[in-house]
């Protein structure tokens, strides 16, 4: 067959196939499209199911969410300034914010945990103010009393005669874990609606033990407002507290590191702060090896007169259980110790020259440093030590990040 009659033959096989091709690959195409929509209509719908769960969890908590205003952090004999040094326009900071005349700062927010307790952050008063008002949701506002306060939880109690509150639901603590979805509110912008920022729970048991961490963003906005889960159920109370001791500054404003005290722990201490105590962080007056690789803490020095000199505490002691608890590591005894007030009593059982001995000690109050010259004392719990962490069970706090 000449050349020209077999390409004749094949060129409607091979127009055939060309078009074959081509609708396989329109087809693919669509496909790879059709499922490309799938995947964004998918996320869409998940970003809406979370957008509604955070929407009905605020709702269901606005009720308990009060506005903590403080007025009145001044002298008692002040008089407003007759007229402005710089003129009838007045100095940038304005005559209320001059020397001598000043308020306390703006507005916190508190958590409703009875009808007439309100449990808010001592960022608060940090000013002593000679008055304090809660504002509801509806924009009702009462004369609040301060009651007890917990400083190293950084916490408040506030008793408000007749403003009927709805309490806040709490989450079960041992529901609060790990990547759980976080809810932050609160009202310290002063508007109608609460500041709202959303991220998980990223750790637990941090600053000694005593404080959840988040990573929604905390600043005096919700300083005092509620740690919440997308279900609207508080798992604690957020506080200005840094890992490393001490309250938050500015640098820690909306960082991504928040913390909150866990409000199962503080409905314990309940009837304390509601008597009106001031509950202060717990001193032991050790010194440890923090290199240890051995099971048990080992006690390098200990600080004359302290609570663990009365107690009979010894350098060359090592800890090996603290009340009923085995202690393997650093780490476990600073926990323990952490979450200790002044007054508190521990059981303690060490090793010394191989046998075991039990003792009581009873914490006392953290010792203020000198203020120029001399060396200082020794920090809390449970005190300096030297070397990297010892190995074995990895620390659910780790003070250093």
């Amino acid at each position: 067959m000449p050349e020209k009659s077999v390409r004749r033959a094949f060129l409607p096989f091979l127009a055939v196939a060309l078009g074959l091709a081509g609708a396989f690959a329109i087809a693919g195409d669509d496909l790879s499209r059709t499922k490309e929509n799938a995947i964004a209509a998918q996320l869409q719908e998940e970003d809406g199911a979370v957008e509604a769960a955070v929407r009905a969890a605020t709702e269901r908590l606005l009720p308990s969410i009060v506005e903590v205003e403080q007025l009145g952090a001044m002298p008692e004999k002040v008089e407003t300034p007759g007229k402005d040094d710089q003129g009838s326009g007045g100095s940038a900071e304005g005559v209320i914010a001059k020397k001598g005349f000043k308020q306390a700062f703006g507005p916190s927010t508190g958590v409703a945990i009875a009808k007439d307790l309100v449990l808010t952050s001592t960022f608060a008063v940090k000013r002593e103010p000679r008055h304090i008002f809660v504002t509801r949701h509806d924009g009702k506002a009462f004369v609040a009393t301060p009651l007890g306060r917990d400083e190293g939880r950084a916490i408040l109690l506030l008793r408000v005669e007749g403003a009927d509150l709805t309490p806040a639901p709490m989450a079960a603590r041992e529901t609060i874990k790990v990547g759980r979805f976080a809810v932050c509110l609160g009202r310290g912008l002063g508007s109608k609606d609460p500041a709202l920022s959303v991220g998980i729970v990223s750790a637990v048991d941090r600053i000694g033990g005593k404080a959840l961490q988040t990573s929604a963003k905390v600043s005096p906005a919700n300083y005092g407002g509620p740690l919440a889960t997308i279900d609207g159920d508080v798992m604690g109370v957020l506080v200005p507290l840094t890992a490393f001791g001490g309250m938050a500054g500015v640098d820690l404003y909306d960082s991504g590191i928040g913390f909150a005290v866990p409000l199962a722990d503080v409905k314990e201490l309940l009837p304390r702060l509601e008597k009106g105590e001031r509950l202060k962080p717990g001193f032991l007056g050790i010194g440890v090896d923090q290199g240890r690789v051995e099971d048990g803490v080992l006690i390098e020095m200990v600080q004359p007169g302290s609570p663990a000199d009365h107690a009979g505490l010894k350098a060359k002691d090592v800890i090996v259980e603290i009340d009923g608890k085995p202690v393997q590591a650093y780490f476990q005894l600073h926990f323990a110790l952490g979450r200790g007030l002044v007054g508190d009593k521990i059981k303690l059982v060490v090793e010394r020259n191989g046998k075991k001995e039990k003792l009581e000690a009873t914490l006392g109050e953290v010792p203020e440093q000198p203020a120029h010259g001399g060396p200082p004392k020794l920090p809390p719990m449970p005190g300096p030590g030297r070397g990297p962490n010892p190995p074995g069970p990895k620390p659910k706090d780790d003070d250093t990040h």
